[in-house]
């Protein structure tokens, strides 16, 4: 699957209506409901915000307050369509006094929100493994830098100390690389998944 990198806004403006669709990345339901948050405190004047999101293949949609499928399910079959996922997009809607009629008011919500996903620069998602390390010294640390540079993994969240506590990240299971290099000096405190999102080469 698929997600943005960045956000992605675009505006358009119909009978004196205007129309902007902000398109994310969402890490969770948490993420979406705090970016909704953010523009409605940015556009506090909008008469709607219409929304779709897809996350971890949950899928949901609000035309808040515009004609019955207008909005929020438009957006959503875009999000789909794009083979998109924990990602949101909301459009926000301020009235002009012109009433549009259901099939105009339901093609600028398309075209505004189609409009965002096209600019926007979209990456795969990818899933990895974090693990949580203490190392006891700094010559196996130095060590696991060695390796990290001739293994699919990173290091992140370094903290110095008497000992060396760091976050080594990977797309592979990589216990048996850490146990065959450095035995028991190492600790594994922690495994977590995690999903990122990554530059792709081809065209989305």
């Amino acid at each position: 699957m698929k997600s943005p990198i960045n956000r992605s806004i675009y505006q358009s403006e119909i009978k004196r209506s205007v129309f902007i669709s902000v398109l994310f990345h969402a890490d969770g339901t948490a993420c979406f409901k705090d970016e909704l948050t953010r523009i409605k405190k940015s556009f506090p004047d909008a008469k709607h915000y219409c929304y779709a999101y897809i996350i971890d293949g949950i899928k949901h949609s609000s035309d808040d307050g515009e004609p019955h499928g207008t909005a929020g399910r438009p957006i959503l079959e875009l999000l789909e369509k794009n083979c998109l996922d924990d990602v949101g997009l909301i459009t926000v809607r301020y009235f002009g006094g012109i009433k549009l009629g259901v099939g105009l008011l339901l093609r600028t919500y398309v075209d505004t929100a189609l409009n965002s996903i096209k600019k926007a620069e979209i990456g795969q998602i990818v899933e990895l493994n974090s693990y949580a390390i203490t190392l006891p010294n700094y010559d196996l640390f130095y060590e696991l830098l060695k390796l990290s540079s001739k293994n699919d993994f990173t290091l992140e969240n370094i903290v110095y100390g008497e000992t060396i506590a760091l976050n080594l990240v990977s797309k592979k299971e990589i216990n048996a690389i850490l146990l065959n290099s450095f035995l028991n000096h190492i600790k594994i405190d922690n495994i977590v998944k995690l999903k990122r999102v990554e530059e792709m080469n081809d065209e989305k």
